[in-house]
């Protein structure tokens, strides 16, 4: 019963810790790809994007597949697994679960942190609790 609690607190208490060190990792992804040389007026507009989500960030429960195709570092087949993945399990409790859907790696969503926001995922655990997933 503590590690559940305990479990529990880490998750509702996690965007907090999220929060601090997400800005800083946030610039310098923006200023790596603001030095590359490259296609003009592409990377610009992708750097538009990637500011515009830093500023109201991408919910993942209720993104559509659509939504996720800004990120140009996601293939076709990982959206259609997150897609899948959320279809079959419900809405994720945490960001860091994004880690478990097929075809993701940390790297991965270390990259899209900053871009991401979690909605709802205290009543996702509630729900889950319920169901005994």
């Amino acid at each position: 019963m503590k590690t559940l609690v305990v479990f529990c607190l880490a998750i509702l208490l996690q965007p907090e810790a999220e929060a601090q060190g997400v800005t800083g990792a946030a610039e310098q992804q923006l200023e790596r790809l603001a030095e590359r040389p490259g296609n003009g007026a592409a990377a610009e507009d992708y750097l538009d994007d990637l500011r515009r989500l830093h500023r109201r960030p991408l919910a993942i429960n209720s993104a559509s597949a659509e939504d996720w195709q800004v990120f140009r570092v996601l293939t076709a087949l990982q959206i259609q697994s997150l897609m899948r993945y959320r279809e079959a399990l419900g809405d994720l409790v945490s960001v860091y679960e994004l880690q478990a859907v097929p075809g993701w790696d940390v790297a991965t969503v270390r990259q899209l942190l900053p871009y991401l926001v979690l909605t709802d995922g205290a009543s996702a655990l509630r729900r889950r609790l319920r169901a005994g997933d």
